[in-house]
């Protein structure tokens, strides 16, 4: 199973979703990778800059825009990778956040370039309000090309050096960067990250103003009208 594709493609339909609420022009550009990936990229982080600009934009025109349910949609196109990936039942209650990590069951991502020095990280990212995990996030080792997306309940375990510093990022998060030095002093294992905040609701743009996406990345076709 290619996991890295299927992540890569339930996380288009939920960036296509967000679009269509808001009246976003937006088609997700095709992927041209060979053979399997981390479920994140470039062209993904891109489409993902890209929305959050344009939900900017119309919240500073007037417009709310139209975010409600995009944690359900998450949780439900990545469940089944979810369930595929670790072979038993998943509990979505607010009673299954977890406060400890488990340290089995964990795929150890090995960005340590064969350093010596090198330590391994075993954390959990989780919303700063409702202490919940944070699936679909990415995780970038800085100065390196090395990065990877986080789907399993927030968990992110990597080999990295000592000295190292990653940069955490994704829809509906603020970017955080982290020191693996001050992660391996925490006692929990667990990274708060703050969640953006966007109104929830719609309302018409005085004048039915259509909002021009002059920013939208040169890889994608815009929608027919």
């Amino acid at each position: 199973m290619q996991k890295g594709k299927d992540i890569c493609k339930a996380l288009k339909e939920v960036r296509q979703q967000i679009a269509d609420a808001n009246n976003i022009r937006y088609q997700p550009c095709e992927c041209h990778h060979k053979g399997d990936c981390s479920g994140t990229c470039p062209a993904c982080e891109q489409e993902i800059r890209y929305i959050e600009n344009q939900l900017k934009e119309r919240s500073h025109k007037g417009i709310n825009t139209k975010v409600i349910g995009i944690a359900a949609s998450i949780c439900a196109t990545m469940m089944p990778l979810v369930v595929s990936a670790q072979g038993s039942k998943c509990n979505t209650t607010s009673d299954s956040v977890v406060h400890e990590v488990s340290q089995n069951d964990l795929q150890v991502v090995d960005w340590s370039q064969g350093r010596r020095d090198a330590v391994v990280i075993k954390i959990q990212f989780i919303a700063s309000d409702d202490k919940q995990p944070v699936p679909s996030v990415s995780v970038q080792l800085l100065g390196t090309n090395k990065h990877t997306s986080i789907v399993i309940d927030g968990y992110f375990a990597v080999k990295v050096p000592i000295n190292g510093t990653l940069r955490v990022s994704g829809f509906g998060v603020e970017t955080k960067v982290l020191k693996v030095r001050s992660l391996l002093k925490l006692k929990k294992k667990i990274v708060e990250l703050e969640m953006k905040r966007y109104i929830v609701g719609e309302i018409a743009a005085p004048n039915s103003e259509r909002i021009s996406d002059s920013d939208s990345p040169t890889s994608h076709v815009e929608k027919n009208k």
